[in-house]
């Protein structure tokens, strides 16, 4: 195949559903709480884990986030998935993690941003930050409903 024709083929778009997660006021709890930073804690090995395992489980792809060396605060899927499906997740996962930050009396919850349409770009990205989050359209639409969860008060998905 020629150059052109797969650099064409790698740029088309496919529909799917860019999945936002962070852990609200997770710095402020980790002093509080007395934890680490650089190891993982109750909430950070509880994300880590749900998000590996929904990605192995599902059609989706980890974009970027996990870190099981210290545990996942953030983090960006791409999930194929039906939207009705990646809602519950959500709603399963802020409820999950607020149920174990009660459980420890950890002032902390989970906000999750999604988006749903055609996706230009399916490859994992090496930071979070807003110039490279923008790069893909439907990402950015994705990182704006998380913020506007965070907004909220977060505990939410928008």
């Amino acid at each position: 195949m020629c150059k052109k024709k797969k650099r064409i083929q790698e740029n088309i778009s496919h529909a799917g559903t860019f999945i936002f997660l962070d852990i609200d006021n997770f710095g402020e709890c980790v002093r509080n709480m007395g934890w680490s930073e650089y190891t993982p804690n109750p909430i950070s090995a509880f994300m880590t884990d749900e998000v590996e395992r929904y990605i192995h489980e599902r059609l989706s792809v980890l974009i970027w986030g996990v870190d099981p060396r210290r545990g996942t605060e953030e983090a960006i899927i791409l999930s194929y998935e039906p939207i009705e499906s990646i809602q519950a997740w959500c709603y399963d996962l802020i409820k999950d993690v607020k149920a174990i930050a009660d459980e420890l009396n950890a002032s902390t919850s989970l906000s999750c941003g999604i988006a749903t349409g055609l996706v230009s770009e399916t490859k994992a990205i090496a930071d979070n930050r807003t110039k490279t989050i923008g790069r893909d359209p439907l990402r950015w639409l994705a990182y704006k409903a998380l913020r506007q969860a965070k907004k909220k008060g977060g505990n939410r998905l928008a």
